[in-house]
């Protein structure tokens, strides 16, 4: 009988803290909201005053595409919705536009 409420109270506090760690903060990187634009803490400029660049997907593409990076022949990308359509202007609809 003890060792099942020990049990419990080491299941109740593993699970209280995944839903700890599931609620930090990465200060690494944030998202700007929808602009296709991703804020990192990386000094971009080079004086170490550690100041906030923005990148764009497009331009970290071009970039990628000008070093020479390709997808693989016969490469696909394929999306699955849940019961929404692409146009539902919800998550559907803006994983369908960054594919």
């Amino acid at each position: 009988m003890l060792n099942r409420r020990w049990f419990r109270v080491l299941a109740l506090l593993l699970g209280l803290a995944l839903v700890a760690a599931a609620c930090g903060d990465d200060d690494d990187t944030t998202s700007s909201g929808g602009d296709d634009t991703t804020t990192t803490a990386a000094d971009g400029d080079g004086d170490g005053d550690g100041a906030d660049a923005a990148v764009s997907l497009d331009d970290r593409c071009e970039e990628a595409k000008a070093n020479g990076v390709e997808a693989p022949d016969g490469f696909t990308v394929r999306l699955i919705t849940d019961i929404g359509k692409v146009d539902d202007r919800t998550f559907n609809q803006f994983a369908y536009e960054g594919m």
